[in-house]
């Protein structure tokens, strides 16, 4: 009997310290969770009744799209960094890029009429004050995850990279008859074209 009553508190005590082990990560994990529900929440891209798509660089820079029709001269080259045609800037965003963006002047910001960037992160607060800063001026257009970078622990983001453009808001002009988030452009492409792709579950557009 007495042995019974051990092995019984043995088993309670297991499983209370199984329950306070789930319950702390789960606790850990939320903060996280919502944070990167966040970050989705300012990935809306939308659609414009002024921009023709065209891709620019290789075949595996998958998701560098931008308004052809918006670039002056139409022949723009592509490079990473500012080229020597100011209509447009392509950069990669990852670690101090992120402090970088949030200290523009946002009269500085708001004279670009396009800027295409390939985002890196999900952890950090900033990318959410980056995007809303973003989002005050400019249209994000396109939006496409890099499949080098799908990971589950980016939830509900299908990976840690993710390629955007957007278009200042001066030159863009909304079609408000579209749906928010406007499906994904037919242009756009898996960075690898071997490994699994992961974009969120929006249809593509013909367009």
């Amino acid at each position: 009997m007495k042995r019974t009553f051990i092995r019984i508190t043995l088993v309670i005590i297991l499983f209370t310290g199984a329950v306070i082990i789930v319950i702390g990560a789960l606790v850990r994990h939320a903060p996280g969770r919502k944070l990167r529900e966040a970050i989705l929440a300012e990935l809306q891209p939308v659609a414009l009744k002024n921009c023709t798509f065209k891709r620019f660089g290789s075949a595996n820079d998958g998701g560098y799209l931008m308004c052809e029709n918006l670039i002056e001269p139409l022949d723009a080259g592509y490079s990473y960094g500012v080229g020597s045609n100011d209509d447009w800037a392509c950069v990669d965003i990852e670690g101090a890029e992120w402090d970088s963006l949030l200290t523009t002047p946002n009269e500085l910001l708001a004279s670009i009429p396009q800027i295409t960037m390939e985002m890196h992160g999900y952890d950090d607060p900033k990318i959410v004050e980056v995007l809303r800063k973003l989002n005050r001026d400019f249209f994000l257009v396109n939006l496409h995850f890099n499949n080098w970078s799908c990971t589950s622990k980016a939830a509900p983001l299908p990976a840690w990279a993710y390629q955007t453009h957007w278009v200042n808001k001066h030159i863009g002009v909304l079609d408000s008859a579209a749906p928010v988030p406007a499906p994904m452009n037919r242009l756009n492409a898996p960075d690898s074209p071997t490994w699994p792709d992961c974009q969120l579950s929006t249809p593509r557009s013909q367009r």
